[in-house]
C-alpha cells in the first residue's frame, strides 16, 4: 500500500508553491506595475507604441526568468529551512521579506549595478517594482508551517 503525502506529514509544507507563486507573481506583475509608475516616460518613445509594451513585458519576462531562477531556489531552501521553526507567521515572513529583498536585489545590481544609467530614476522606478512585488507576495501567500501546532 502506498503511502499519501499529505500536509500534515510534508517535511516542508507547501514551500515550494508558496515559493512558486512569490516569484510567478513578481515576474508577472512587476514589470507592469514599472510600466505604470513610468507611463509619463515611455508614452512619447517611439519603441512604446502599438505593442511595444507588450514586447518589453515578454522581454522583462525573458530577463526575470534568466536572472532569478538561482534566486528562487535559494529562497525556496530559506522557505523550507524557516517552515521547520517554531516562528509565528509574522516572524518567519519577516526572515523571508528580508532574504527576498536581497534575492531580488542581488541580481538587479549585478545586471545593472555598474552602469551609470544605474542611478536613473526609470531604473530604480524597475527595481523598485520587482522588489514591491517580492515582498507583498511574501506577505499576502499562505505558508503553511511543517511543525505540528501544539
Amino acid at each position: 500500500m502506498t503511502k499519501v503525502l499529505n500536509k500534515t506529514n510534508n517535511p516542508s509544507g507547501n514551500s515550494f508553491k508558496y515559493c512558486l507563486r512569490v516569484w510567478l507573481t513578481s515576474m508577472l506583475l512587476s514589470p507592469i506595475i514599472y510600466i505604470i509608475i513610468n507611463i509619463n516616460n515611455l508614452v512619447g518613445r517611439p519603441e512604446m507604441k502599438g505593442f511595444g509594451i507588450v514586447v518589453f513585458w515578454l522581454l522583462c519576462l525573458a530577463f526575470s526568468f534568466v536572472f532569478s531562477i538561482l534566486t528562487f531556489f535559494l529562497f525556496y531552501i530559506i522557505t523550507i529551512k524557516t517552515a521547520k521553526l517554531h516562528w509565528t507567521d509574522f516572524k518567519r515572513k519577516s526572515v523571508l521579506a528580508i532574504t527576498g529583498l536581497f534575492a531580488t536585489l542581488l541580481p538587479l545590481a549585478f545586471v545593472f549595478g555598474h552602469d551609470e544609467e544605474y542611478k536613473d530614476t526609470g531604473t530604480l522606478k524597475l527595481i523598485f517594482a520587482y522588489c514591491l512585488t517580492t515582498v507583498l507576495g511574501i506577505y499576502f501567500y499562505n505558508l503553511k508551517s511543517s511543525t505540528p501546532k501544539e
